[in-house]
């Protein structure tokens, strides 16, 4: 991945979001709620359809970013499909916790799914990743279903194969709207900064049509792109293919 080096040879300082958990066996459930989803501590980057597809696609690399050990800060880098009245949703990603540690002591990076059913994050154990892993995870509905109770799905391509990670139905028949966000909440406010360095890259975000195809995230499809100061969005190729980084506000 030749072009993937470059966006980081490019990059200055970036960002992580990340999410909460609580273990129950092999699975992982975070438990602190949406109280943390916003505030002054909260900013989040990245774009969105304005109009609906069936399904989303993103590779991520994932960054060590500087969460601090211990509180409830958190950096997450992750897809989602929802309603456009943001009801019902279901997403996937990774992201680091300052409450889970590893066996350093200091916290780890996590594979991760959340939806409006169960109001948490969970992981699975058996998809262990670290700093500098490329990971690809989608969601997808099966195309022309044309009922509610058909579940959408979030998966991530492991060992060569994809992955079911959750399942959950969300009442829109076949389409729903996409965001690709960058996520950080900070427990100091007055701090806000979860630095990273070299920035957070994205690589190939695809949605899907209605013949089942996946498409690169171009112009083509209407969006809205969003930044959050202090943190930035920079797009090399809109909006499949850029990168997140961290800098100063007007």
């Amino acid at each position: 991945m030749s072009d993937v080096k470059y966006l980081r040879r490019w990059r200055v300082g970036a960002i992580r979001l990340l999410l909460v958990a609580v273990t129950s066996g092999a699975l992982l459930v975070a438990t602190v709620g949406p109280a943390l989803a916003n505030g002054a501590g909260y900013h989040h980057s990245g774009a969105v359809t304005q109009n609906q597809a069936w399904g989303a696609q993103a590779t991520m690399r994932v960054e060590d970013p500087s969460v601090p050990t211990g509180t409830e800060s958190f950096l997450v880098q992750r897809i989602m499909v929802k309603r456009a009245d943001n009801s019902h949703w279901l997403e996937v990603g990774w992201v680091e916790w300052g409450k889970w540690l590893g066996p350093n002591g200091y916290p780890e990076k996590r594979i991760y799914t959340w939806d409006h059913v169960a109001p948490w994050r969970t992981y699975q154990t058996s998809y262990p990743i670290a700093y500098d892993d490329v990971i690809t995870v989608r969601i997808l509905h099966p195309v022309d279903c044309g009922d509610t109770a058909c579940a959408w799905t979030a998966q991530l391509f492991w060992d060569g194969a994809w992955r079911s990670l959750r399942s959950v139905s969300l009442p829109m028949i076949d389409t729903g709207i996409v965001e690709e966000f960058t996520e950080t909440w900070h427990h100091n406010a007055s701090h806000w900064s979860i630095a990273v360095d070299g920035g957070l890259d994205w690589y190939d975000t695809k949605l899907r049509i209605s013949s089942g195809s996946w498409l690169l995230w171009t112009t083509s499809f209407a969006t809205t792109p969003n930044d959050s100061c202090p943190y930035h969005t920079r797009w090399y190729d809109l909006y499949y293919r850029f990168y997140t980084w961290w800098g100063t506000c007007p």
